[in-house]
């Protein structure tokens, strides 16, 4: 459990005159998708007890705490509507982004240092490499791939 979970636990006054508990994130993630959410027990049942609601908010704010230092993984999708964690991340995520051995970026790398990928013309030199570049690219745009093609082909006048 968090060291913290208390930052992030609001109580607030229910018309009964009752405590809820909900769990409060920085206002200033909300543009990322972190909204503030009642906490609701296994039962899909509103939390009333203070202890319950630290249990809780603990468990949540594991996963926030985790985003917030750029963990692959976590994030709001992990909670759902009724404030209750939905799981774990998949421990695989960090991978595939990282093109350590055995993921399809590796594979891709590894083609582009072969000599059957130097034996190819240079067209689909172009092309392959192109798409190694936008496979492990982290921004996903596919920035090689306009890239490439914008470079002119000797020989080959503009169109007016």
């Amino acid at each position: 459990m968090s060291s913290r979970p208390g930052l992030w636990l609001t109580r607030r006054p229910g018309r009964d005159g009752s405590q809820r508990y909900f769990f409060q994130p920085s206002r200033f993630d909300r543009r990322e998708g972190w909204k503030t959410v009642r906490l609701h027990d296994q039962n899909e049942m509103p939390i009333r007890n203070e202890e319950q609601a630290i249990d809780a908010c603990g468990k949540l704010a594991e996963i926030y705490l985790a985003w917030k230092q750029g963990k692959a993984g976590y994030g709001p999708h992990l909670i759902d509507t009724l404030g209750r964690p939905l799981g774990r991340p998949n421990p695989w995520a960090r991978h595939v982004s990282a093109c350590e051995p055995g993921t399809i970026a590796a594979i891709a790398a590894d083609f582009l240092e072969t000599g059957e990928y130097s034996d190819l013309k240079p067209s689909t030199q172009d092309d392959y490499a192109c798409a190694s570049t936008r496979s492990s690219s982290s921004s996903g745009h596919g920035d090689g791939i306009r890239s490439a093609r914008a470079k002119p082909k000797p020989g080959f006048a503009k169109k007016p």
